[in-house]
Parts: C-alpha cells; structure tokens; sequence
C-alpha cells in the first residue's frame, strides 16, 4: 500500500471516530501529522505522525509506535490495516478517557520512565517493581498519571 493511502486511510478511520476538532500538517520531513490539543498543558497536543510502515503517538509525557512489522509478527493478515486500527484505537481512547498516561520519576526528577495504558490497568501495582525502583534510584520515586482532561491526583 502506497504512504499517500495509508494516509489518507488514517485520516478516515480517525475522522469517523472523534468529534473533536484536529489539525493535519507535514512536518519538515514532509511526514503526515495529526494532532489534536488536550485541554490538559501537561498533555500538550496528541500528535500522530503517520509514515508507511509505522505511526508514532507522542504528547509531552509520552510516545508509542504502532508498526506493520509487529503486526505482521502477530500474524495479522493485513499488517499495515492491523497497525492503522490499533494506531486510531490508541489515539482515540486517549481522547475519550478509555486510556491513561503514566510517568515515573526518580528522587533527581530524571524521567525512569513513561507509557500509555488502558484505564482498566490505573490502579494496578507491581511489588516488586516497585522496590527495584527503590533500590535503584533511591526513594521517594513519583508516580503521575494523566487522564485526557488532566492529572489525575489519586487512584481512581
């Protein structure tokens, strides 16, 4: 499938799914971008940057990529429609609250790390995760999780 195709299939799937407004541009690599501003400023803007083998979803707290390579690795029949569904679905449940991020940071505030989650996982714990953080970068580590709309303070 040619990059003008997916693209425009991109776009489709997303415009049939989200009612709020978005922008499209190219970048400077002449990359097809998709963005829509969350009203939190943490968030920033959500941006998808399309290509032909992958899509990159990136806001100020985090990224993920979606590629036809994993997707044919899972044996999708069709990867690069498997990689534009899951890409919209991500992009999608963020915007609705279906999905959450998350950044962990250790005592120096260096970013240990970062992810994009589905909300049925908020408030899931990992002991022993947990105390390797500790013993690695020392205590306290913060844990932030951000919803669409903002930071959500405490567990839900």
């Amino acid at each position: 499938m040619e990059t003008k195709e997916i693209e425009a299939r991109f776009r489709e799937k997303l415009e049939d799914r989200v009612d709020i407004k978005v922008a499209v541009y190219r970048d400077d690599h002449n990359v097809l971008c998709v963005s829509a501003r969350s009203p939190c400023a943490d968030i920033g803007q959500l941006v998808a940057r399309v290509e032909a083998t992958s899509i990159t979803l990136s806001c100020n707290i985090t990224q993920s990529h979606v590629d036809a390579a994993e997707m044919e690795r899972r044996s999708y029949p069709e990867p690069v429609d498997a990689m534009l569904d899951e890409a919209v679905l991500k992009f999608v449940d963020l915007i609705e609250s279906r999905a959450f991020l998350s950044k962990t940071t250790a005592p120096d505030g260096a970013v240990i790390c970062s992810g994009w989650g589905p909300i049925s996982a908020i408030n899931d714990k990992n002991d022993k995760f947990e105390m390797m953080l500790a013993e690695t970068y020392g205590s306290p580590i913060v844990e932030e999780k951000w919803l669409w709309s903002g930071k959500i303070d405490k567990s839900l």
